[in-house]
């Protein structure tokens, strides 16, 4: 890596995502590029055409979507998150991504067009009205890659909109991993495939189903408004 970019990556810090580049470890603690949740989502989408990724952090999924993809938009609430990851696209000449700073809880996703493929990991629990974002993304994408936290069943459950579920205290917009508002909520696994049945999505394919997850049980979905078609097998 010459000096002047690593001068620059560095400038931009603190970082929470950690990059490898050219032999070289730059960053922060999480390594985007070896999360195994990519990996089932490219088991899945192995060339997507258009992508919509939600809560993009610092770009380190991204750049690896973009790899594989014609073409990504990624969405992220806080303006430095999105100056890394315009630096990081750029570094890896990743033209076919484009950054968008927006707040999901007001953003107007329909502005956007529509998706092959909506990548929302690590986002929807930080909302404290998720079906309202689960609606407008039936209207914009047939099928979603989901990852989120459900909740834990020793907490506090409480109704919201017909939803059970816990509420969660979020960090505050200083913590770059917090949501925007002051709480969250997180549905019971039972409330969230109502919630994604209900606007739409109907056809889930569980993934995964981590209980023991440090920051609380957590779920990996694919989510499809139609039949998903059969996997073939060797």
């Amino acid at each position: 890596m010459q000096p002047i970019a690593r001068d620059e990556f560095r400038k931009r810090g603190p970082w929470v995502t950690r990059f490898d580049i050219e032999g070289e470890t730059l960053g922060g603690q999480y390594h985007a590029a070896t999360d195994q949740r990519l990996k089932q989502f490219f088991d899945r989408f192995p060339h997507p055409a258009r992508v919509l990724e939600l809560g993009c952090l610092e770009g380190g999924h991204s750049v690896e979507i973009a790899r594989a993809a014609d073409h990504v938009t990624a969405i992220d609430s806080r303006v430095d998150n999105i100056e890394r990851a315009r630096f990081i696209a750029s570094f890896f000449g990743r033209s076919n991504v484009d950054f968008i700073l927006a707040d999901l809880e007001r953003f107007p996703l329909t502005s956007l067009g529509t998706f092959d493929v909506i990548f929302n990991v690590g986002l929807l629990y930080h909302l404290p009205e998720p079906w309202r974002l689960v609606d407008e993304l039936a209207k914009i994408g047939k099928s979603m890659f989901l990852w989120t936290h459900t909740a834990d069943p020793s907490a506090t459950i409480v109704e919201r909109e017909g939803f059970m579920g816990q509420v969660y205290k979020e960090g505050g917009t200083r913590d770059p991993l917090s949501g925007m508002s002051a709480t969250s909520f997180w549905p019971t696994p039972d409330s969230l495939e109502r919630m994604l049945a209900l606007a739409g999505f109907k056809y889930i394919d569980i993934v995964d189903v981590d209980a023991t997850h440090p920051h609380g049980p957590a779920v990996t979905l694919v989510c499809h408004q139609n039949p998903p078609a059969r996997r073939s097998s060797l």
